[in-house]
């Protein structure tokens, strides 16, 4: 095939030959004009759009119990652990069965009502990747329990999930957060805070930035250092 240069404004002759059977047919000159050719316009880079609160669809609703809406300082305080954590993967329910101890207050109050049998809980558990401690300490990766009465009421966890966590530890090295929900923060990819359920008392820190938004809880936590 002979190509000449767009400069000369000639056309472009293909010679192609065509097989019929077992017979050659002769060469077919077809004469192409020279343009220029454009690539298709690449698809919108998700990364590059910027994130939002509707972005993480509110939480349902926690019926069997009745919660005060915390304050980011309530957070700080309440956790012995805060961390910056990726979502590894959602791990099974474990079925737990309760028994009073013998001869306590829970036990007797049992028996005077009736409630023999022992109580079934079911706890939900996701584990982590530690990306950055700020409060306490925490290995990687690590096991968060989602306590019997938020189960089904916290976010849809999705592994490589980026999320902020205030965490209590249990003398059982247990990590439960420190609320049933408002205490979950998501991490947007444009490093942006979004939190899980939006309070009046948490609306403001709504798309505020991680690097800000950590400063602020280490000006909360060396603040509550100093009472």
């Amino acid at each position: 095939m002979k190509r000449t240069t767009p400069q000369t404004g000639a056309h472009l002759r293909v010679v192609i030959p065509l097989v019929v059977g077992s017979a050659v047919a002769v060469a077919l000159a077809v004469p192409l004009a020279l343009t220029h050719y454009v690539a298709p316009a690449a698809p919108p880079n998700q990364s590059d759009v910027p994130s939002s609160q509707s972005d993480y669809p509110a939480l349902a609703d926690i019926r069997t119990v009745s919660s005060f809406p915390s304050t980011l300082a309530d957070q700080v305080e309440w956790a012995d652990v805060i961390v910056d954590a990726t979502v590894v993967q959602v791990l099974p329910d474990r079925v737990n069965t309760y028994v009073p101890e013998p001869g306590s207050a829970e036990e007797q109050i049992n028996q005077k009502i009736g409630n023999t049998a022992p109580i079934i809980i079911t706890l939900g558990a996701v584990q982590f990747t530690t990306n950055d401690v700020l409060k306490g300490t925490v290995s990687s990766p690590f096991t968060m329990t989602i306590s019997d009465l938020a189960k089904g009421c916290v976010p849809d966890w999705q592994p490589g999930d980026r999320m902020l966590l205030f965490l209590t530890a249990d003398t059982d090295g247990t990590f439960y957060s420190v609320s049933l929900q408002d205490a979950y923060w998501y991490v947007a990819k444009d490093q942006k805070i979004y939190p899980a359920v939006v309070t009046d008392k948490l609306k403001e820190y709504s798309g505020k930035g991680l690097g800000p938004f950590k400063s602020e809880i280490n000006q909360i936590k060396n603040a509550l250092k100093k009472k």
